[in-house]
């Protein structure tokens, strides 16, 4: 059970993403990203939720760049705020066909979908699975062991330097920022009187 009180979904670079299954818990809040950042292949992206029940109180459903999104046979008890981003196609089938497509809007896509708890209509799931990771705690560190690589630069060796506090330590008027200056300014006041 990975159901906690504040959860946050983010998929990105999509191609096809399906959500299936159930979320019981009314007190969840949920927010859902579903992100393409390759723009150009655009409208090849889909996001379909299909025999999903999410009774948690979902308070951003959030789609940028995806070209379609379908809503099948699926219940949302409450969806706060749906930001669908630059041109997406909404369908309540899986077809693209033009008699599926509907207005983008919470209403006539996610509350007009009629869910049944005893039709099952979930495919075997041969793609990709999104993992799932707790976030009340730390992010997952675990690294994935790389490659023995060898080395296509060679060490530079530098003579040690003598580092100390001695440059900070002298007088102010002894230092060439000093009285380089002062001297261009007793320059410029000398030409200024003589001038007159």
């Amino acid at each position: 059970n990975i159901v906690q009180p504040r959860m946050k979904f983010v998929f990105t670079n999509i191609v096809s993403n399906q959500l299936t299954g159930r979320i019981s818990s009314r007190s969840t809040i949920l927010d859902m990203f579903f992100r393409q950042f390759n723009t150009a292949g655009r409208d090849q992206t889909s996001v379909t939720f299909r025999n999903i029940d999410i009774q948690a109180n979902i308070r951003l459903l959030n789609f940028q760049d995806i070209g379609h999104v379908r809503v099948v046979d699926s219940h949302f008890d409450n969806i706060n705020d749906l930001d669908i981003l630059r041109s997406t196609k909404c369908h309540s089938s899986l077809d693209n066909s033009r008699e599926s497509e509907v207005k983008c809007s919470k209403e006539d896509l996610f509350f007009a979908s009629r869910y049944s708890p005893t039709r099952r209509t979930i495919p075997a799931v041969t793609e990709r699975r999104p993992g799932f990771e707790d976030t009340t705690k730390s992010y997952n560190t675990e690294r994935l062991p790389s490659p023995p690589y060898l080395p296509f630069f060679s060490p530079i060796s530098t003579p040690i330097v003598n580092a100390s506090a001695a440059p900070y330590t002298a007088d102010l008027t002894s230092s060439p920022l000093f009285i380089v200056p002062v001297v261009l300014l007793v320059a410029v006041a000398l030409v200024v009187i003589l001038v007159l």
